[in-house]
């Protein structure tokens, strides 16, 4: 065998299985957002980010009848990317232990969006001097400060906290593996 072939463990990685489990249960049964209004408790579940995604405004508004799909589609992403748990197990590659780092790139990325989809300006300044540009700083100035005020209403929910702390587990894990000699029992 050569270094990058590994003979597949003996025995499933009963660690990376509960952190898999952890990760499903965060993702599919814990809330991850939440945005709590005086009257109003909207609570949002991992697989319904890609909806919150397309339209930040979700996050006060609740989800409509058009997000199902979204969240079907997003769900079978979510439940494809916890079984790469499984991934080690039938390639003999040494590299298919970074198939342990996926639930973790997987909330970065849908984190580093989020942010990116709610921080910037709402209105794009054409550049020109004058009113309008005046107006356009006007119209983000106040806009800006609602948005923060919304945001003192939205947290993460413990579904956020489980999965993710799951995740590093699970990707520190594969990390462990990859990097230990080609025999392919490492860190059993």
């Amino acid at each position: 065998m050569g270094t990058s072939q590994v003979r597949p463990p003996s025995a499933v990685d009963a660690v990376a299985l509960a952190a898999a489990a952890l990760i499903l249960v965060g993702w599919f049964g814990l809330s991850t957002l939440v945005t709590q209004f005086p009257g109003v408790d909207l609570q949002f579940r991992f697989y319904n980010l890609w909806s919150v995604l397309a339209n930040p405004a979700r996050l006060v508004t609740g989800l409509g009848e058009g997000d199902g799909l979204r969240s079907v589609l997003f769900g079978a992403l979510c439940v494809a990317v916890a079984l790469a748990v499984m991934v080690p197990y039938r390639v003999r590659q040494r590299g298919a232990w970074l198939s342990y780092l996926a639930p973790l790139v997987l909330m970065m990325v849908c984190g580093a969006l989020l942010y990116e989809k709610t921080s910037g300006d709402l209105i794009v300044d054409s550049g020109r001097h004058g009113l309008e540009s005046q107006l356009i700083g006007f119209a983000n100035t106040v806009a800006n400060r609602m948005s923060a005020s919304v945001a003192h209403h939205i947290t993460l929910g413990l579904g956020a906290y489980v999965s993710f702390a799951a995740s590093l587990a699970l990707a520190a894990r594969g990390l462990v593996r990859f990097r230990a000699p080609a025999s392919g029992c490492a860190a059993e």
